[in-house]
């Protein structure tokens, strides 16, 4: 998950003959949407989990969230995907500016996902053979070796699916920084809607 973006990245901006530069403020650029995106999906989240707004069967639920989900990550990062063209990059918007962008915005996130990843793999290392009774307080005992347990008992294949679901993620987040290049080149504003849209459902799909 760290390794891939990074040698693909480097491959395609070769060969593309694009800049590490716009691949950087496509990352950069992944990460400010984060800062809004994250927040006001837990925001969210508590208001209508704590309200009667929403109250559905567990099925109906789970089509919800997929929806809610799609749709903030949908526009959470295809508007600052399009704000990013709109006032940072003034230049002509070219077809390998939106390839470097898009795998900065995709490798950013394989990235910070394979840290995170790595981070839980370090922690259950150092926690797998100590006694844990002077670290972790008595109620959360017994779920804390459930986890750790649960962690090393997994098949091997569980393992790969982070890396396997970047493999297909990365090239759809060039494939939507595409389609906002396709705004300018075009003067259509409906596209980033198409972009927010079918992003949506992507992500909704994902988690359906």
């Amino acid at each position: 998950m760290i390794l891939f973006p990074v040698i693909a990245s480097a491959i395609l901006i070769n060969r593309h003959k694009t800049s590490w530069r716009l691949w950087g403020i496509g990352g950069l650029v992944f990460i400010i949407s984060q800062l809004g995106h994250i927040p006001f999906n837990s925001v969210a989240g508590k208001i209508l989990n704590n309200t009667t707004l929403v109250q559905l069967d567990n099925h109906n639920q789970v089509l919800f969230n997929a929806i809610f989900l799609g749709l903030s990550a949908g526009i959470w990062e295809e508007t600052s995907r399009y704000f990013a063209y709109r006032f940072w990059l003034k230049e002509p918007k070219k077809w390998n500016e939106g390839l470097a962008l898009g795998l900065g915005q995709g490798s950013m996130e394989s990235i910070l996902l394979g840290l995170l990843a790595l981070y839980v793999l370090l922690q259950m290392v150092a926690f797998r053979d100590i006694d844990l009774t002077n670290i972790i307080p008595l109620s959360k005992l017994e779920s804390t070796y459930q986890a750790i347990n649960q962690y090393w008992d997994a098949n091997w294949s569980v393992s790969i699916l982070g890396f396997v679901e970047r493999m297909f993620t990365i090239p759809i987040q060039v494939f939507f920084s595409l389609v906002i290049v396709l705004i300018f080149k075009n003067s259509k504003m409906i596209l980033l809607f198409v972009a927010i849209i079918l992003h949506a459902i992507v992500d909704a799909t994902a988690v359906c």
